[in-house]
């Protein structure tokens, strides 16, 4: 669940208001209809739905058991894989993962296993399978009471980050076959990767699409960058074929709506749980429970006149509502307030990323909440939609290190076959590559910078001008830098504070 300051300054002034009056003040008088009592909302309950067909699929076709596996065996190395992220032949970290891949063998051929599981098939539920729990923790390990959330609210989804890791073991596991001289096993195990992405896709929210992006950029992509770039001259036109192939089918390099389509089911889910009563009128309206829960997810204490288990006057309970409800956005409010947010995010990131002036809806939802602060409202949909605007940012930067790449496998493929590197990347076109692709920063084409080494076999640089906007010869930032996106106004208004230099892509 995600949490945004100015959503828990609107909530937490409607928390203010919501409090019982001091002895002095008045209560004030509510215009209700005893005679008519609060209904639940009928709603179509996608969870129970989605997790029917699931129920349909054998279990010899689902993937997430093997995951469950996957992750004891990981579990115990955490520690580790926080010193070795991004490790390959030569770095100093890459002794200590070369150790860790020893001490789990049998890692990659349950990986290889998952190439047949062709469904996640990982169910909608508020708390953990207990498959699952048996065997990551131990088969006496407790299975835990349900997430006080709503269902989907804060959906489980503990796979993510064990796909993650896995992945990255692969791309390790790559790395070591073409150290060992046998680049077409190099290939085989990082063909290992997209099944992974796509049992990742299969839930299409936020997290798992962040997942997504994720592990194809820094295990894929960048094992097809570090591949290429270490081990080039040993692979045949075959091996370069075959990892131009698993780059072009590389996801979510464009934001889009549909990566996170679940997204909009979860929300009607939590929303329809939170505004689940009826008003005389027979509009949806926020209960004493949805309202509670509503601040328990913006991270706001449960004021007691908002707690439905609390010892609280009925009476009291009623009148914090009856306040509460003036100062939340009413349902059809709350839902298209998040259509805005998804609509502006979906049309603003439609653009060329250089034509951008800023991160996707984040301009909208900051106008939204800031007069939400100013006046004391309430608005439940920013807890659902500030995760847009960054999935657009990190699907551009997806795109740019992929592109990157399929012009390395270029690169290495016309210097297999000639021996030299070409002076220009315009030797490349249209034998080789259609087109050089844009840099992400001013949509001219990636810079190209051949050798000056005397060494025939001295690789040219692949480069983006960084987030300074200059072109500085291939000059290197540190590393990092040049993966975080700084828009001209950032630049603009605070020039010192961008680094110099240029970010290096390949070799």
């Amino acid at each position: 669940m995600h949490r945004y300051p100015a959503f828990v300054l609107a909530l937490s002034a409607a928390t203010a208001l919501a409090q019982p009056p001091a002895a002095a003040q008045p209560e004030p008088q509510l215009d209700l209809q005893p005679d008519l009592q609060p209904a639940p909302v009928e709603s179509p309950n996608y969870a129970a739905l989605r997790n029917a067909r699931l129920e349909t699929i054998p279990d010899a076709e689902r993937a997430w058991p093997l995951y469950a596996q996957i992750q004891a065996i990981l579990a115990p190395h955490a520690r580790t894989f926080r010193t070795i992220q991004g490790a390959a032949p030569g770095s100093s970290n890459w002794p200590d993962a070369t150790a860790l891949l020893d001490s789990i063998p049998t890692l990659l051929p349950l990986v290889e296993q998952l190439q047949s599981r062709p469904e996640l098939a990982w169910p909608w539920t508020d708390a953990l399978p207990a498959e699952w729990v048996h065997t990551v923790r131990g088969p006496d390990a407790p299975v835990g009471d349900p997430s006080p959330h709503p269902l989907l609210s804060k959906i489980l989804l503990p796979y993510v980050g064990t796909i993650q890791t896995a992945a990255e073991c692969v791309r390790m596991e790559a790395l070591r076959a073409a150290e060992q001289g046998n680049s077409q096993r190099a290939v085989e195990i990082l063909e290992l990767i997209p099944p992974m992405v796509r049992h990742l896709g299969e839930t299409r929210v936020a997290n798992t699409a962040v997942g997504a992006i994720t592990v194809q950029n820094t295990t894929l992509v960048q094992g097809v960058l570090q591949l290429t770039s270490l081990y080039g001259d040993a692979f045949s036109a075959e091996d370069l074929d075959r990892l131009d192939g698993l780059l072009a089918a590389v996801t979510h390099q464009k934001f889009s709506p549909d990566i996170i389509a679940d997204e909009e089911t979860l929300f009607a889910d939590v929303i329809d749980t939170i505004y689940n009563e009826f008003d005389p009128l027979g509009e949806p309206q926020i209960s004493v429970r949805g309202a509670g829960l509503l601040m328990q997810l913006s991270g706001s204490a449960i004021p007691p006149d908002l707690d439905p288990d609390s010892d609280m006057p009925e009476e009291s309970k009623k009148t914090g509502i009856a306040r509460f409800r003036t100062i939340a956005l009413s349902y059809d409010e709350t839902t298209m307030g998040w259509q805005r947010a998804w609509d502006a995010a979906a049309a603003e990131s439609s653009e060329p990323v250089w034509t951008w002036d800023g991160r996707p809806s984040l301009a909208m939802l900051r106008e939204e909440s800031s007069a939400a602060a100013e006046s004391g409202r309430a608005l439940p949909h920013l807890l659902f939609v500030g995760s847009f605007g960054r999935i657009a940012e990190l699907s551009e930067l997806l795109h740019v290190r992929t592109q990157a790449a399929r012009l390395a496998v270029a690169l290495q493929r016309y210097h297999n076959q000639t021996g030299t590197w070409p002076d220009a990347l315009d030797a490349l076109v249209p034998d080789t590559i259609d087109a050089i692709p844009a840099d992400w920063v001013d949509g001219s084409p990636l810079r190209y910078l051949p050798s000056q080494d005397d060494n025939p076999d001295a690789k040219p640089t692949i480069y983006s001008i960084g987030p300074d906007g200059d072109d500085d010869d291939a000059k290197a930032l540190p590393p990092g830098a040049g993966e975080h996106y700084i828009y001209p106004a950032q630049r603009e208004a605070n020039p010192d504070a961008i680094p110099d230099g240029d970010w290096i892509l390949w070799p």
